[in-house]
């Protein structure tokens, strides 16, 4: 029977195996309904071959985010209950010798099917400033389903973007995600969410609508020069 209890609308999941590639470190994801993936625990066990009963494990708890990302405060604050509890836990076992140890603590979701993290695996486009020619406008486009998606593909983009934004001042930034309705081209309707330099709610939008959107904020970038005479 699982110990930890998980508010509502908060799951966890182990990481995908690839990411474990020695083998000797084990991740689980928490998610929020809403924010998308808050936090992770990461567990390492030390195996003493010569001699078992020295085997001992290390964790690690910890909010996912870039640390200027707003969003990054949110889902600390989602998730530091959680991690609490976490840590309260494992530092009463007797001794953290297995992965089973702490898979036991854990009330791991299998009555929903995740979808693998390959929506995180975007593709960006940069539209530049005519006049300055640096990133006006910076758009992922994901197959991104729900909030919390978007949610996921800003939190891996943002470093990116602030990083860009760093050669310049002005930068706006979206996520765009799977088509919704697809009867014609012309019907087409993505979920859009900025979330550079500030965030802002998910909107539905067309393909001609994301096209006048971007525009207009490149055109922005840096307004003409209006010379009096």
């Amino acid at each position: 029977m699982s110990l930890l209890v998980l508010p509502t609308g908060m799951s966890v999941r182990p990481t995908d195996p690839e990411l474990d590639r020695e083998g000797q470190s084990h991740g689980y994801l928490f998610r929020d309904t809403v924010l998308g993936d808050v936090g992770m625990l990461l567990v390492r066990i030390w195996m003493d071959v010569k001699n078992p009963a020295a085997t001992t494990g290390f964790f690690h708890v910890e909010a996912l985010g870039e640390p200027d990302d707003p969003m990054t405060a949110k889902r600390k604050a989602c998730f530091d209950s959680v991690a609490d509890e976490i840590t309260a836990v494992l530092n009463a076992l007797p001794a953290l010798n297995t992965i089973e140890d702490v898979s036991a603590i854990l009330p791991l979701d299998t009555s929903t099917t995740v979808r693998p993290l390959h929506y995180r695996r975007q593709q960006s486009k940069d539209l530049l400033c005519a006049k300055c020619h640096q990133d006006a406008v910076m758009l992922y486009y994901s197959d991104a389903r729900s909030t919390a998606e978007l949610y996921d593909v800003a939190r891996h983009s943002y470093a990116a973007v602030a990083l860009a934004s760093e050669m310049g001042a002005g930068l706006v930034a979206w996520v765009v995600g799977e088509e919704t309705t697809s009867l014609s081209d012309d019907e087409r309707y993505f979920p859009v969410m900025q979330f550079y330099p500030e965030y802002a709610p998910v909107r539905m939008y067309s393909k001609q609508e994301i096209a006048q959107l971007t525009s207009a904020a490149v055109r922005r970038h840096c307004p003409p020069t209006i010379v009096s005479h």
